[in-house]
């Protein structure tokens, strides 16, 4: 059974201590695609420091230090790996001329 409430529930994690610069939240936003058009003065206050401003789901980043202590929870199971990407299609490709419309002259 992947999950086992009874040991889940009210389990106590290790906390994280999480820290972030104006640079991180810019590369985030930009990351997201805000700041575009970068003429436009709205989109500014997400990419320039003079006014910047944090978009609401930047407030999930600092978790994910402390959702780590998920791994190894007893009543816990899981694979925290991401699934494997698909392999990459591969085909080959054998031309053959089997017709022509035209016809070359004989010289």
């Amino acid at each position: 059974m992947p999950i086992d409430l009874d040991k889940v529930l009210g389990a106590e994690l290790a906390g994280a201590v999480a820290t972030w610069d104006a640079d991180d939240v810019i590369l985030y936003h930009l990351g997201v695609g805000a700041g575009v058009p970068p003429t436009d003065d709205k989109e500014l206050e997400y990419t320039y420091e003079a006014r910047l401003k944090v978009l609401p789901s930047f407030g999930v980043l600092p978790v994910f230090g402390a959702l780590a202590g998920l791994v190894g929870l007893e009543g816990l199971s899981f694979n925290p790996s991401p699934a494997p990407s698909p392999p990459r299609p591969r085909w080959t490709t054998r031309p053959r001329c089997r017709a022509s419309t035209t016809r070359a002259r004989a010289r």
